[in-house]
């Protein structure tokens, strides 16, 4: 499976499922009585039996069209702008391992990381009051059992000033 909507800035319904040949039509194949009058004839592509929908959107063309006006180049960049800001994130959380524990480290654009000391009630207040500022907005979830801080770095715009100024905030937000 590809996730365009991700790194490739795509809206949610543009993704990518990757399948061996043959495999798709008989995983959607599907004749009820009402629709016998319109299916494919023999050696046309029934485009009903490739998807959950009866008819085919042009979803494609979304992602398509992108690509034609920005360039490859373009997304390689965003892509591994977030790949450095991930990094840079984590290089500023180790450089205060007394507050900061890394749970997981720089994959992806993403960084969970928690605040050492801290129960799961602190992380997700926040969560919540860096969020309610307005300034940024970070997500928390549940890594080996308890609350971490998720911190995903793929806005293209985002700075590595801005994670700073963010994880900063969210070290002086008090519960």
């Amino acid at each position: 499976m590809l996730d365009p909507h991700k790194w490739l800035f795509q809206p949610y319904d543009v993704g990518c499922l990757l399948i061996r040949r043959g495999m798709l039509e008989p995983s959607f194949d599907m004749n009820p009585e009402y629709l016998r009058d319109v299916t494919a004839g023999k050696g046309e592509v029934d485009f009903r039996n490739r998807g959950l929908e009866l008819t085919r959107r042009n979803r494609a063309a979304k992602l398509w069209l992108s690509l034609r006006t920005y360039g490859v180049d373009r997304f390689r960049e965003a892509i591994d702008h977030g790949l450095s800001l991930a990094r840079e994130a984590q290089r500023y959380l180790s450089e205060d391992p007394q507050r900061w524990e890394l749970i997981t480290p720089a994959q992806l654009g993403i960084i969970c990381f928690a605040l050492r000391g801290a129960g799961d009630d602190e992380h997700e207040a926040r969560v919540r009051r860096l969020s309610a500022s307005g300034f940024a907005c970070i997500s928390s979830t549940r890594l080996q059992g308890r609350a971490v801080f998720r911190l995903c770095t793929i806005n293209p715009l985002t700075s590595t000033e801005d994670i700073v100024a963010t994880l900063d905030q969210l070290n002086a937000a008090q519960n």
